[in-house]
């Protein structure tokens, strides 16, 4: 059924070879061509009513390739030696497309050039008589011919088009070709990061499918030696040093560091060819810190740390500097409570409060996102709502909570919602917990709303019995999605983190895998999906389907329909779903179909029950696959991805504690203090 489906092509391979190499020149026209140029001479050219110029034009329109263009170019410079400017004031008398003729007869590349290419480029755009698919088709044929015609130049710098262009392209490619429209911006060598609507693509592309993203960050290029010359000769040329921290943050987002050696060598090949810049520097190494944030290596982290806010500190741009702190501070906030520092976290956060660089908005919505992710392992609902309370406008706040049963849910173990008169009291029984420093604006966004589903799901599952908490699920889902029929989360940012919070808890906790999938069905099939984007790592339909053996091969189907009614992405965890489900019935080959898909995408493979079907049934591994992980394949040692842990809700609890590692200890304590004397 998915088959089709542009997220996953299998020509995409032919698409590399595209770009590696140019198809070879046949063109008899261009035989032609000169053969006739050596018959004239520049008087036969330039007399009035010459035949000799009406021929050489035409001569001129029937060649529509770029290099061969630049090959006849030449040629003509060389045959008309210091009377070559003659010749385009003669024959623009003649031509029907003048400027068309002067982008191609230019002896170098140049503004004046670039000029006339992209007049030619606006001109498309307006004419009225072409159909959108000619125009694109011109547009590109345009694109193409310039980009051939000085290859020199584009080896060493990118062709940036009007943003009339992009804009054109962005309101008329249709969605499902995104990915072809993109490959086809690279192989041309077209400047991704600016202007505004170039750039728009580019967010597309990261927030579409697996094999869109790796696209966009050019991932797709590194998994074959043949093909990472397109990775080294482009990357660093398409994007601006900006936007390739932008992209290498969403791709090590998804714990993706395979390639981490060579993105790093890549920013680095980048700021060789750059002024020296303080901020250029302090980008760079906060996407260091992220990697090391990411590895775990909490000591290498706090040591790269301290280097920055001693820079900084002693930087003539020191106020400048300090917004750049924002990220890798939460970098510290995320770091210690993923370890499990939870004493070590409420006092970095304490020492914000005081200093100004912590007074951004923006920056305390992060940081108090991570302590309410730090909350979650208290398992205390009542406490979490307090916090939460604090940070935002109470009354409005304690309204959104009890519309969706939120409220009674922590404080009562139901859904139901409460009168105001009774609300209200209880809203002013709360102490609040919070520093009006760290109070935020208006109601909760929606990474708040979301952590505060998964405790108060999480929590009474382990405190009701089991048909009170199915009627405190389906209660909390039906207040959810009435509240969505009547656009209470009108928000760009809205995604579909709510609905994976309840149908985790359906099939994890409450272990019904039909209710999942009846909930799932429901709230595509009632359209309130429609302004939801899909959360970056995980899908609900992988949730509901993976290894869901009480759901039929019919219902499999109309979720795969619902899916591509609805233009989701097929995500990695959907497709080692269908993979296992196929085998479990005997179905070899539409088994080895989906994990096709897997190979074409690029995935990274370290699931144990996927690896054990890739050795068992003799398939081929992935390109750059890790053989040792066969070898350990029968080991439990927890170095591989487990059966679902991909589902699994985020573990904040460990036994270490920083009291019995004194390095790390004295390397915040040392962080702290420089923090305090900026």
């Amino acid at each position: 059924m998915l088959r089709n489906w542009n997220c996953f092509r299998p020509s995409f391979v032919r698409f590399l070879s595209g770009l590696s190499s140019r198809k070879e020149i046949t063109g008899s026209s261009f035989q032609k061509a000169i053969g006739f140029l050596e018959s004239v001479d520049i008087v036969d050219i330039v007399r009035p009513n010459s035949l000799e110029a009406v021929q050489l034009l035409k001569v001129i329109n029937s060649v529509h390739d770029g290099h061969e263009m630049r090959k006849l170019r030449n040629r003509m410079k060389k045959h008309f030696g210091h009377n070559y400017h003659l010749i385009y004031p003669r024959l623009r008398q003649l031509s029907s497309d003048s400027l068309k003729l002067q982008m191609a007869l230019f002896r170098n590349a140049g503004r004046r050039q670039y000029a006339s290419f992209t007049q030619c480029l606006l001109n498309i755009l307006n004419e009225t008589d072409l159909m959108d698919v000619d125009k694109r088709r011109k547009l590109y044929d345009t694109i193409t011919f310039q980009h051939d015609m000085f290859p020199g130049l584009n080896a060493n710098s990118a062709m940036i088009l009007p943003d009339e262009v992009h804009k054109w392209f962005w309101e008329h490619v249709p969605r499902q070709e995104s990915f072809n429209h993109y490959y086809f911006l690279i192989k041309n060598d077209v400047y991704l990061s600016w202007p505004r609507h170039s750039w728009k693509f580019v967010k597309r592309m990261m927030q579409g499918s697996e094999l869109e993203l790796q696209l966009a960050s050019f991932q797709l290029f590194l998994y074959r030696e043949n093909h990472q010359s397109i990775f080294l000769q482009k990357f660093h040329k398409l994007y601006s040093f900006h936007a390739m921290l932008l992209i290498l943050h969403r791709v090590f987002n998804a714990n993706d560091l395979r390639f981490a050696k060579v993105y790093v060598a890549a920013l680095l090949r980048n700021m060789e060819t750059r002024e020296p810049n303080e901020l250029s520097f302090l980008r760079f190494n906060n996407f260091l810190l992220y990697y090391l944030s990411q590895t775990g290596d909490i000591e290498l982290f706090f040591k790269a740390f301290s280097v920055e806010l001693q820079f900084i500190k002693n930087s003539s741009k020191n106020r400048a500097c300090l917004k750049i702190l924002h990220r890798p501070l939460l970098f510290v906030l995320k770091l210690l409570r993923r370890q499990g520092y939870h004493e070590e976290f409420f006092t970095v956060l304490s020492v914000l409060q005081k200093l100004s660089l912590g007074q951004s908005q923006a920056f305390k919505k992060h940081a108090f996102t991570e302590l309410v992710t730090l909350l979650r392992s208290f398992n205390d609902c009542k406490l979490t709502i307090q916090y939460v309370m604090s940070a935002f406008d109470r009354e409005s706040t304690g309204l959104l909570f009890n519309k969706l049963g939120l409220w009674n849910a922590t404080f009562h173990g139901n859904a139901t919602v409460l009168d105001d008169y009774e609300l209200r009291s209880e809203i002013e029984s709360l102490e609040g917990l919070l520093p009006p420093s760290m109070s935020l604006k208006g109601q909760p966004f929606m990474a708040i709303m979301t952590e505060v589903y998964r405790l108060v799901l999480s929590t009474n599952a382990k405190i009701l019995d089991t048909n009170q908490y199915r009627d405190l699920l389906i209660g909390l889902y039906g207040n959810y999605t009435r509240e969505l029929q009547r656009g209470l989360f009108v928000h760009p940012r809205h995604d579909t983190g709510i609905l994976n919070v309840f149908l985790y808890h359906v099939r994890y906790k409450l272990d019904d895998c039909k209710l999942s999938f009846a909930l799932l069905h429901d709230f595509y099939t009632n359209g309130l999906a429609r302004n939801l984007r899909v959360t970056s790592n995980k899908c609900p339909f992988s949730i509901v389907v993976y290894q869901n053996n009480e759901i039929t091969q019919a219902e499999v189907n109309q979720l795969l329909l619902l899916m591509q009614e609805a233009k989701i992405p097929v995500h990695f965890n959907f497709c080692v779903s269908m993979v296992l489900r196929y085998l479990q019935l005997n179905n070899q080959e539409e088994a080895y179909s989906w994990y096709q898909r897997i190979l074409h995408a690029g995935f990274k493979v370290e699931h144990r029950l996927l690896i054990r079907a890739i050795r068992d049934n003799r398939w081929e591994y992935p390109v750059g696959f890790d053989k040792t992980l066969v070898e350990t394949l029968d080991d439990d040692d927890g170095g591989m991805v487990q059966d679902d842990a991909f589902f699994l809700e985020e573990d904040n609890n460990t036994a270490m504690s920083m009291q019995d590692n004194r390095e790390p200890r004295a390397s915040l304590l040392h962080i702290i203090g420089l923090l305090k004397t900026l």
